[in-house]
């Protein structure tokens, strides 16, 4: 697990990012808030578990496949809100934690997770 103050000064000001805790949850978790490619998408927020284990929320209900791999919903994790958004959890491959090392690597996986998004373009 990567220490979340390590995580606060790494990521910067790039992202619209907060490492934060939720009541829901057992452990502190990296949301990107309205994330979009380009500025022609229309933005959707995500969050990642900072402990390592292969946790994901995303404000989609949906996710598409893409050459038969997509996040699986998972409802054993718990949803939960945040800044007025409602976060969907799904299973993902767990992240590598130099993930959470730069806000380029972050941009990339969630570039990847936006393309799941069904019915966010």
């Amino acid at each position: 697990m990567v220490p979340v103050d390590d995580i606060k000064r790494l990521l910067g000001d790039s992202l619209n990012v907060k490492v934060t805790n939720v009541p829901e949850l057992e452990h502190a978790v990296v949301i990107v808030l309205d994330y979009s490619p380009t500025d022609s998408d229309r933005p959707a927020s995500m969050a990642f578990s900072c402990s390592g284990e292969p946790k994901c929320w995303l404000t989609a209900e949906e996710v598409r496949k893409i050459d038969d791999a997509a996040p699986n919903r998972h409802p054993a994790y718990r949803e939960f809100r945040f800044e007025g958004r409602r976060f969907y959890p799904y299973s993902i491959e767990a992240l590598p934690s130099e993930v959470f090392g730069s806000a380029s690597e972050l941009e990339s996986i969630c570039c990847r997770m936006y393309k799941h998004l069904a019915g966010i373009q």
